[in-house]
């Protein structure tokens, strides 16, 4: 089998926002009921940014590969008077173990 010659942490992070179109619609769906397909594209996109900013951050250090990756997302902004957020940003934080071989 292959021996890890070091391991280390890799990241990345992306923090995306919706516009205010996109926004609007969500808020509709959310009334009437539904799927917020409008907003899927943005948050796939996010994860995908991240992803990839943490496999620069790996192979940038000579990492083979990378292991054991987690992802964690949060809501980034303002909150009104009752605690809720009132922001449409949401971040994206993926890291995970890099191995060089």
């Amino acid at each position: 089998g292959t021996v890890a010659k070091e391991v280390f942490l890799c990241r990345g992070s992306v923090v995306i926002g919706a516009n205010f179109y996109r926004r609007f619609v969500a808020k509709l769906k959310q009334i009437i009921g539904g799927h917020l397909r409008i907003l899927e594209g943005i948050i796939e996109r996010a994860y995908r940014e991240a992803t990839l900013r943490m496999i620069s951050d790996a192979y940038s250090k000579g990492a083979a590969m990378i292991i054991n990756v987690r992802y964690e997302t949060t809501c980034v902004g303002r909150t009104d008077r009752r605690g809720n957020n009132t922001s449409s940003m949401m971040e994206v934080f993926v890291y995970g173990t890099a191995v060089i071989t």
